[in-house]
């Protein structure tokens, strides 16, 4: 059974050999050049390739197309927001970008939604991924599916949380269009997974909480973003 086979398998409910096993979050260098059977300096030499020798050393079925790929030897993390960035922004930003927002559908596509520019992308990046997989399983990762909750890493988390209990309407506003806009997106990508007989399945999501539980109240969830979030991901 090849890996791809025994994922969609799994998906499908039927029997496998085994269970299929995803990779591409191992954070770490040290940990990813020990996986990948090399020292530090030569994963450092081309880290893309070891990771994926990692994975592929684990005995995994894939990789998330977007897998983490380490480069500073002493992080223990990827991806950081650091809200000194944004000491200079206020919660009337997203006032004025909802403002700033076609009234209508249409009007929204018309003027923010290039149909060719986006397949290009799209089939752009369906390629790399497949070349770099080789025998791995590659399981699309696909960020813009949903309506962009995270609006923090656009403005900070300070305005937009002040945003959220000033101008409700209006983060539920550019929620709205963002919505929208990942529809238009959503039909292509689905096109191109079909064409390209990609595995139907994608990893997304969104960090709505922090270790305390969700940044907002689930009531505005409800209300103000689920219900754009839901119309963006049902090409799926």
């Amino acid at each position: 059974m090849t890996a791809k086979e025994r994922i969609l398998r799994h998906l499908a409910g039927e029997p496998v050999d085994r269970i299929p096993m995803i990779g591409g979050w191992s954070l770490g260098v040290h940990n990813l050049a020990a996986l990948g059977g090399v020292s530090v300096d030569e994963y450092l030499r081309d880290p893309t390739h070891y990771v994926v020798q990692a994975n592929r050393r684990q005995g995994l079925d894939g990789m998330m197309s977007s897998f983490v790929t380490p480069t500073e030897v002493d992080a223990i993390r990827a991806g950081s927001l650091q809200e000194e960035s944004f000491a200079e922004v206020a919660p009337e930003a997203l006032l004025a970008a909802a403002d700033a927002i076609p009234e209508t559908a249409a009007a929204l596509l018309q003027q923010r939604f290039d149909r060719v520019a986006v397949e290009a992308e799209y089939r752009a990046l369906i390629e790399n991924s497949l070349s770099t997989f080789d025998d791995l399983a590659m399981l699309l990762t696909y960020w813009g599916a949903p309506s962009n909750f995270s609006l923090y890493f656009t403005y900070g988390y300070v305005a937009f949380l002040t945003a959220v209990a000033l101008y409700p309407d209006a983060v539920g506003r550019i929620y709205w269009a963002d919505g929208i806009l990942s529809r238009a997106r959503n039909e292509i990508m689905v096109a191109l997974m079909r064409e390209y007989d990609l595995i139907p399945l994608v990893f997304t999501g969104d960090d709505i909480c922090n270790n305390a539980g969700p940044m907002v109240q689930p009531a505005f969830l409800r209300e103000y973003y689920w219900p754009h979030t839901q119309y963006a991901l049902e090409p799926f």
